[in-house]
């Protein structure tokens, strides 16, 4: 059974807006890659998540689980740490990558409660993870593929943005 956005709205009580996208740029910098990589007739369902919190999370997760399946690519767009030197940059960045490799959601959870960890999608990112974990326990796995950050492809290393791509595969 194939769930329409209309659908999606009106089950989960999701509130259609045009607010998120103002300020939020992760669709505008994805949309031209997908254009690109992708075969014409791809549809796109996009979700931006303004409040992360456990609710939101909780209701993101459930609207990921009606479309986890392996014809739909979904894809969570997120900086991760924010304005810090390069090598604290880094140790931020790099417990959170560990956190995920290592199937380690609640301790990425109180990581970020805890100011130890920094992503501005951390509600999508740990939607998806929580759909991933309730639904196919241990068939997915996420494996980071790259990781930088502006002070590798910027030059500045006094305030830097890091940046990682993770992938989450079938494991079958």
């Amino acid at each position: 059974m194939k769930t329409t956005d209309h659908e999606v709205l009106e089950k989960y009580g999701v509130q259609k807006s045009q607010l998120g996208f103002g300020k939020e740029h992760s669709l505008e910098v994805e949309l031209p890659f997908l254009q690109k990589v992708l075969k014409p007739g791809w549809k796109l369902v996009p979700m931006v998540m303004g409040l992360q919190s456990y609710e939101s999370i909780q209701l993101g997760r459930h609207i990921l689980q009606d479309y986890i399946n392996k014809k739909n690519l979904i894809i969570i767009s997120s900086d991760l740490s924010h304005y810090h030197q390069y090598d604290r940059a880094k140790t931020i960045d790099g417990h959170f990558l560990n956190f995920i490799e290592l199937d380690r959601i609640q301790d990425l959870q109180d990581a970020h409660e805890n100011g130890l960890v920094e992503a501005c999608g951390f509600g999508p990112i740990m939607s998806f993870l929580n759909s991933v974990k309730n639904i196919y326990k241990k068939s997915i796995k996420p494996k980071v593929l790259n990781y930088t950050n502006s002070g590798d492809t910027a030059g500045d290393r006094n305030r830097v943005v890091g940046y990682a791509s993770i992938g989450a595969f079938w494991d079958d």
